[in-house]
C-alpha cells in the first residue's frame, strides 16, 4: 500500500512516526495510493513518447551523418 500527504511538510514525530502536516503545521489525513497498473496508461500517450524518443534519436543520427559527410568532403 502506498500513502501521499496532501500537505506541505512530511516530519518525524517524537515517538518516530511519519507526520503529514499542512503549511501551518497543523495534521493532514494521508490518502492511500492506488497500485501502478500498465491498463492505466493511455494508448496515446505511449505513442507520443515512443514518437519523441525516436525523433530525438533520429535527429542525433541525421546531424552526426551529415557532419561525417561534411569531414569526408573535406578529407578528399
Amino acid at each position: 500500500m502506498k500513502a501521499t500527504c496532501p500537505g506541505f511538510t512530511i516530519s518525524t514525530g517524537s515517538s518516530g512516526e511519519l507526520l503529514c502536516l499542512d503549511s501551518l503545521g497543523a495534521p493532514v489525513a494521508w490518502e492511500v495510493q492506488p497500485e501502478f497498473d500498465v491498463s492505466q496508461l493511455e494508448s496515446e500517450d505511449l505513442a507520443g513518447a515512443w514518437a519523441a524518443g525516436f525523433v530525438l534519436v533520429g535527429t542525433a543520427w541525421a546531424i552526426g551523418y551529415g557532419f561525417r559527410s561534411v569531414l569526408r568532403m573535406i578529407g578528399r
